[in-house]
């Protein structure tokens, strides 16, 4: 069994207590509301690819500060694919193209990626690096542990 290592990054973007987030478009999680995001290409640096995604996803321009570090693990049958994931925050001005900005009190919906849910609770408001192990459920991914690393 072989071992796939994707690097990729998700920005809370944060207006007035609110977080912005996106549509997903693809499966998994299509239809379903997460932080944007996306993988760091060859020679990219995190930062730069978290500053792209932003854009690409919402069409907002920001400095991006990186906020922690995730690791997640996927067994699948054929492959364990190994997710390193850089958070980065920015606070945001102007309104988004795409997105939505949500209060403190839609962010427990159904209608939010679970990791992302994770992720905006426990890295945005705390910092830190945390890992994860994450199961394949239904063509769906979910978090089975989840714990700050040290």
């Amino acid at each position: 069994m072989g071992v796939a290592r994707l690097s990729v990054v998700v920005i809370g973007a944060v207006r007035d207590g609110r977080v912005l987030l996106i549509r997903r478009e693809k499966s998994p999680y299509e239809g379903l509301w997460g932080l944007p995001g996306g993988k760091v290409e060859p020679g990219e640096e995190p930062r730069a690819a978290a500053a792209r995604e932003l854009f690409e996803e919402t069409g907002l321009e920001s400095a991006v500060e990186f906020r922690g570090g995730l690791v997640e693990t996927l067994e699948l049958p054929a492959e364990t694919r190994v997710f390193d994931i850089s958070v980065y925050g920015t606070s945001v001005t102007g309104e988004p193209r795409r997105g939505r900005l949500f209060g403190p009190a839609e962010l427990d919906s159904d209608e939010i990626i679970p990791t992302d849910r994770l992720i905006i609770s426990r890295i945005l408001s705390a910092g830190g690096d945390y890992r994860a192990v994450v199961e394949e459920r239904g063509g769906r991914y979910v978090i089975r542990n989840f714990m700050e690393a040290g």
